[in-house]
């Protein structure tokens, strides 16, 4: 049994050129007793 379940999940940020997908379809089981970390990478690009 999970502790936590996320199924597809997907994160749309709106900017100033139109939207960003932040994150896509992202699935997974969290169990008791488990660790889990989140890496990012962010892209930053100067007009």
């Amino acid at each position: 049994m999970s502790l936590l379940n996320v199924n597809d999940l997907t994160v749309t940020l709106k900017t100033a050129n139109g939207p960003a997908r932040a994150v896509r379809n992202l699935s997974f089981d969290l169990n008791k007793g488990e660790t889990s970390g989140l890496w990012v990478r962010v892209a930053a690009v100067n007009p």
